[in-house]
């Protein structure tokens, strides 16, 4: 048994640094582990459908940059949570507006305000944004808590489909035009489940057609 001192330790990953940018389609895999980790298969298809219809300029990805003790870099940047965001058409009675589909961080960057700081990157290059949350009273307060605000309810019909229509609108857009937003199928989840491997290989399977 070796019992040479060790000597001091050293914290090789002191520094963390969080960044945003804006999605691009080389991110497909890491986007894609952390969606397997956080929403059931049921959202699989509107997964796709987001990704394919995806803002390229609204559509954001949160990144972790390690550093050592010494401010140096440690290895390329960490993807560690994302949020898709769709533009439909512009009509002649409104400007196109502009819809999260889906915003998740990995499990373990879930404190310290992480998806706060996306959400509001998003934000900041949408001012009228709308979602359909998951059912879930504290998701729901969280997104009231970030600027967002009831617009119409649903009835209930299952614990996973969304019972209201959030929004967040731009100080000069009046009521009326928020009241009008619609939403086909934005679901934003904070729920964990265990990835299948057909599921793997299925949503793989789009890369190349998505990019």
């Amino acid at each position: 048994m070796n019992c040479s001192s060790p000597g001091p330790e050293v914290d090789l990953f002191s520094k963390h640094e969080l960044y945003t940018r804006a999605l691009r389609a080389t991110d497909y895999k890491d986007v894609c582990q952390i969606y397997l980790a956080t929403f059931p298969s049921m959202d699989d298809d509107d997964y796709s459908a987001a990704w394919l219809n995806r803002c390229e300029t609204s559509s954001t990805v949160l990144l972790q940059r390690s550093f050592s003790t010494a401010d140096k870099p440690l290895g390329e940047p960490k993807l560690i949570g994302f949020g898709l965001v769709s533009q439909s058409p512009a009509t002649t009675a409104a400007a196109a507006e502009k819809k999260l589909w889906f915003l998740a961080v990995a499990a373990d960057h879930r404190s310290g305000g992480s998806g706060s700081r996306l959400l509001k990157a998003i934000m900041a290059t949408s001012p009228s944004l709308c979602l359909a949350p998951v059912n879930d009273e504290k998701i729901i307060a969280w997104y009231q808590k970030n600027g967002f605000e009831i617009v119409q309810r649903y009835p209930f019909v299952h614990e996973d489909i969304p019972t209201c229509l959030m929004a967040r609108v731009c100080a000069e857009d009046s009521e009326a035009t928020s009241r009008q937003s619609t939403l086909t199928c934005s679901e934003v989840y904070s729920l964990e489940s265990t990835p299948c491997s057909s599921r793997k290989e299925s949503l793989g399977s789009w890369d190349s057609d998505f990019n």
